[in-house]
């Protein structure tokens, strides 16, 4: 019969498995969320190329328009990162989340030096 390992060495042992395996992070996003987050990407998109004529307007901003855009940037970006939480093994989905993300946060600054209603 053999002694059992000290408990420190245990400890040691399932610390050293934890760290050095990676356990599945379940199944990619299905066809319907893809198609969900390419259509969300697609409007945010264009609102995001539209913002910056919103603000560069000669004279004043449109800062009711530019803050509409801001806020629905925001919105899409929301919704794309659910969908990718839900996924946490689709790299690809996380890219676009991170994505949609740093929109909303350019969005919101640029629109924050502008307009009043960030």
């Amino acid at each position: 019969m053999r002694a059992a390992p000290p408990l420190l060495a245990l400890v040691a042992l399932a610390g050293v498995g934890a760290c050095g395996v990676r356990q599945p992070a379940g199944p990619p996003a299905s066809r319907a969320e893809w198609n969900a987050i390419v259509g969300f990407e697609d409007t945010l998109r264009r609102l995001d190329e539209d913002l910056p004529r919103t603000l560069d307007q000669s004279g004043r901003p449109d800062c009711d328009r530019a803050c509409f855009l801001a806020r629905n940037i925001c919105l899409l970006a929301e919704r794309i990162c659910t969908i990718a939480k839900d996924y946490p093994g689709d790299r690809e989905a996380r890219a676009r989340c991170r994505d949609a993300e740093e929109r909303c946060f350019r969005a919101r600054d640029r629109v924050s030096e502008r307009c009043r209603c960030m």
